[in-house]
């Protein structure tokens, strides 16, 4: 991602950022495998079983205390450089997000390299664990009387099978599940996927609760999922679209360039409020009628972004040309928050008009 940013290839650091996320989702299971029995390594680091060198078991509680510094320091960063995209910060502000994560991670994987002869070299029990909670795809925030897919990701760290293994969903008022209970076994090393459908009556924040019970304890693992109403999603997107013409009108660019985009933006929260007075009125189809034409405008200052950044500007610059126009940073990040409204108003669309 530092080398994306420094030679401003803004479009592949943010195809970087994503690929970073999902090897994160990805990674996540062996992760975590790997730090539950580094744990009960350290927990009963005295049983015999073990016939460790104190100095190996010394690295792996090196290894844990440098997991929760980089758990705490992934998640700003990773908070830092999504926001920091959103808000068209400066590329030197991000940068020092990207150096941050870079040296913590490093860090990390030099403590993992350390204690891994001796955690996996353990003989531990069964060691049932819920590795994560997930939604479908694009679901969060999740739409008001919408249907989701939940998706427990179950495994088992330690090296005996563990059988009866109870997996129970629970969940807030308001709040259907199919099929909230299973019992899996799982082998050593394996995860499986305890999927359920879900959907949400009431707008507000939803704590999910995965419960995974197995010879007398339990193993939790919590996450929430935010729901909005139509006039939930619409208010957001509308104050998205305020806040871009914000940081538009502030931009250092000629004032034929951002009137070009403010045209469209502008076409677009009028249409994002007609949206809103239909819905208020019980009058679906105009709703969507009024979205549909909402998403075409901003369709359109995403165009205008894209002729932009292809050096197609035209208005009052010298001799007639092309004016001046905004930052590679600052369109990145016009774009961003753009293709977000546009996905807000396609998930009102599809799930509830």
């Amino acid at each position: 991602m530092a080398g994306a940013l420094e030679s401003e290839e803004y479009t592949r650091f943010r195809e970087e950022l994503s690929e970073l996320l999902a090897s994160y989702d990805e990674g996540r299971p062996a992760e975590r495998a790997f730090a539950e029995r580094a744990k009960a390594i350290s927990q009963d680091r005295a049983a015999d079983r073990f016939a460790a060198d104190p100095d190996d078991l010394d690295s792996v509680d090196r290894y844990l205390l440098e997991l929760e510094t980089t758990n705490v320091n992934r998640a700003g960063a990773l908070i830092g450089l999504g926001a920091g995209v959103a808000s068209a910060e400066t590329v030197d502000d991000v940068a020092e997000f990207v150096t941050e994560l870079k040296a913590q991670e490093e860090n990390l994987a030099a403590a993992r390299r350390t204690a891994t002869s001796t955690v996996e070299a353990a003989t531990l029990p069964a060691l049932p664990l819920v590795y994560g909670i997930t939604v479908d795809d694009d679901d969060d925030p999740l739409p008001v009387g919408a249907t989701t897919t939940l998706s427990i990701t179950v495994g088992n760290a330690g090296d005996d099978a563990a059988t009866d293994v109870s997996v129970a969903i629970e969940t807030g008022d308001d709040v259907t599940v199919a099929d909230s209970e299973r019992t899996v076994s799982l082998d050593p090393g394996v995860t499986e996927q305890v999927s359920a459908a879900m959907s949400v009556e009431e707008a507000g924040d939803v704590r999910i609760r995965a419960v995974l019970s197995y010879d007398g304890d339990e193993f939790v693992e919590t996450e929430s999922l935010e729901v909005l109403s139509v006039e939930g999603f619409l208010e957001r997107a509308g104050r998205r679209l305020e806040t871009l013409t914000e940081r538009i009108e502030g931009a250092d660019a000629s004032r034929g360039a951002q009137r070009r985009l403010l045209s469209s933006l502008a076409a677009a929260g009028a249409s994002l409020e007609r949206a809103l007075e239909a819905w208020s009125a019980g009058d679906r189809r105009r709703t969507d009628d009024h979205l549909a034409t909402a998403t075409k405008q901003l369709g359109a200052f995403l165009n205008k972004l894209a002729a932009a950044e292809a050096g197609r500007g035209t208005g009052n610059g010298p001799g007639g040309g092309a004016t001046v126009e905004f930052s590679a940073w600052h369109r990145t990040s016009f774009e961003v928050v753009a293709t977000e409204v546009i996905d807000h108003l396609s998930r009102v669309r599809s799930a509830r008009l």
